[in-house]
C-alpha cells in the first residue's frame, strides 16, 4: 500500500518562513520609502539663486537693455535702486534681502535692505548658530555698464529667512 499522509508540520514550517519572508520584505520596501519622502529640506539656497538669477537677467530688475535687447549678466547701475528691487521681488514678509552692487576696483552703487522685518536678522547673521531665521549670503560676478564702459563687479545678495 501506498499511502501518502499530509506532512502538516513540514508545510506550517515552510509557511512560517515564506510569512517571515515576506513581512522582511515589506519592512525593507517601506523603510527605503521613507528616508526619500519624510525629508526636511531647506530650500534657502535655491530661493537666493533663483533671487540672484532674476535680478541679473530680467530687463523688469537689473539687467542693461539696449535697443529692445536685454544682456543678461550686464548691470544697469541707473536700475539700481530701492524701488525698482522692490517691484522686481514680489515676495512673502518672513523672507528679505540686502542687495548691494559693487565694482571690483572698490566703487559701491549702494545697499538696500527689501524688508523692514529682515533689518533687524542682517546684522545676526553672522553668528554661529543664529535662532530663528536662516541666513545665506551669495555674490555673483557681473559687469557693469557704465556709460558704455563694462566694469567687472559683484551683485551680493544676503537672504535672511524668519522662521
Amino acid at each position: 500500500m501506498n499511502k501518502k499522509g499530509e506532512d502538516l508540520p513540514g508545510e506550517f514550517i515552510k509557511f512560517i518562513f515564506r510569512l517571515f519572508l515576506l513581512i522582511v520584505v515589506v519592512a525593507v520596501i517601506l523603510t527605503i520609502f521613507n528616508l526619500f519622502v519624510a525629508r526636511d529640506i531647506d530650500i534657502i539656497i535655491e530661493e537666493t539663486f533663483i533671487v540672484s538669477q532674476r535680478l541679473i537677467r530680467s530687463e523688469n530688475c537689473l539687467a542693461f537693455e539696449e535697443n529692445d535687447r536685454v544682456y543678461q549678466g550686464i548691470i544697469d547701475p541707473t536700475k539700481f535702486d530701492l524701488s525698482r528691487i522692490n517691484t522686481c521681488l514680489v515676495l512673502p514678509d518672513k523672507i528679505g534681502f540686502n542687495v548691494s552692487l559693487e565694482e571690483i576696483n572698490g566703487k559701491n552703487y549702494g545697499s538696500f535692505v527689501t524688508n523692514d522685518k529682515a533689518r533687524a536678522f542682517l546684522s545676526l547673521c553672522d553668528t554661529k548658530n543664529p535662532v530663528g531665521f536662516d541666513c545665506w549670503v551669495r555674490k555673483d560676478y557681473v559687469l557693469i555698464n557704465e556709460n558704455g564702459k563694462l566694469k567687472p563687479g559683484y551683485l551680493s545678495l544676503m537672504v535672511v529667512e524668519s522662521e
